[in-house]
């Protein structure tokens, strides 16, 4: 008898849990998701981004980024970015730093981690030597913007920078609506 009723149970459990598994997905509601993409502007280039940087924002003593800095200074390798563009300064007591990379798909952690640990070398080379240039440097940002990366130590405000970098890129919103599972 008791073998009789456990194989009942035991059935009886396993009906109502593939019934409870076969909905039908009447009762699913569709998750509706936006998807925002970025492009530059029509006749925009990185190097006009890193132009008009300088420019607006002040830059002291700039370099220009070239591939042996972007990996030695940004450790960034260069194949890790279809383009790339930027401005350094050669300056001691200055934490101006301004660059804009193409990222190649799958590598954006390493540009990260380059511009992270470039981050840190500014942390380091003014920690207890220049407060204004620490701070500046502690202030670092890194804007993602699709598949361009940028990173800016320039000495200006957050907002500032988002709207200067916001000003060269085209934003599309996708709404795309898929079945919840």
């Amino acid at each position: 008898m008791k073998k009789r009723l456990s194989i009942f149970l035991s059935v009886v459990f396993v009906l109502m849990t593939l019934t409870a598994c076969s909905g039908d997905g009447a009762d699913t509601e569709p998750i509706t998701k936006t998807i925002i993409t970025y492009t530059l502007k029509e006749g925009v280039t990185i190097s006009d981004i890193v132009t008009d940087a300088a420019n607006d924002f002040g830059f002291t003593m700039p370099m220009n980024v070239s591939e042996k800095t972007l990996e030695s200074m940004f450790y960034i390798p260069s194949s890790a970015v279809s383009e790339f563009d930027g401005k350094f300064t050669i300056s001691a007591s200055s934490a101006d730093n301004f660059v804009v990379v193409k990222v190649i798909q799958g590598k954006e952690s390493v540009i990260e981690h380059g511009f992270e640990q470039r981050k840190q070398d500014l942390l380091d080379t003014f920690s207890g030597y220049i407060q204004q240039s620490y701070d500046q440097a502690n202030n670092s940002q890194l804007i993602i913007r699709g598949d361009y990366y940028i990173f800016s130590s320039l000495d200006c405000d957050a907002e500032m920078l988002t709207t200067f970098v916001d000003s060269y890129f085209d934003m599309k919103e996708t709404t795309v609506t898929v079945e919840s599972e």
